[in-house]
């Protein structure tokens, strides 16, 4: 930035007034992105919610977000190159998806379905699609997915708006 203002040939006056709104837009621009990010995490979680089929509730409840760097503690040995053992029982019983900026959204597990009155692990299944025992195919309902994609428009739109501002700032 100091590179600019010097090579643009301006005055003194003109080099300053420059970086007191280059100053003015960093310190507005952290204010902005950091209450935009809490909304687009608010506007996801709102999205998974209104998207989750609700039978029982359970699947609903389990929907959540968390810090990826938490996460990372349990998914170490698999980056690492360690595929734990996998028996016909134990089956991707979450969804998970990367919200960005280090969190992710999770459904399944953490709570107890009062009809079966086991741990939701069937989020999965629900999300994703699958095969019956009898050989027929439930169709996927991707909620958090479909969650995903208008959150992302969300962004989107704070994004242009945001752009709008800092062109108007330097224009005046």
């Amino acid at each position: 930035m100091a590179f600019w203002v010097e090579e643009a040939g301006s005055t003194t006056e003109q080099k300053q007034e420059t970086i007191l709104v280059a100053e003015a837009t960093e310190k507005q621009s952290i204010v902005e992105f950091k209450t935009s990010f809490e909304e687009y995490f608010q506007v996801l979680l709102e999205a998974a919610h209104r998207h989750c089929p609700k039978d029982t509730g359970a699947l609903d409840s389990t929907i959540r977000l968390e810090d990826i760097s938490a996460s990372m503690e349990s998914s170490i040995g698999t980056e690492m190159g360690y595929t734990p053992p996998i028996s016909e029982d134990i089956q991707s019983t979450e969804v998970v998806r990367e919200a960005g900026f280090g969190k992710r959204i999770v459904a399944g597990g953490m709570a107890i379905n009062p009809r079966t009155g086991r741990e939701v692990d069937y989020a999965s299944y629900v999300h994703d699609g699958h095969f019956t025992k009898g050989g027929g195919f439930v169709m996927p309902r991707p909620f958090l997915d479909d969650a995903m994609r208008e959150a992302e428009a969300y962004l989107e739109s704070v994004w242009t708006k945001y752009s709008q501002k800092v062109g108007s700032r330097w224009e005046n």
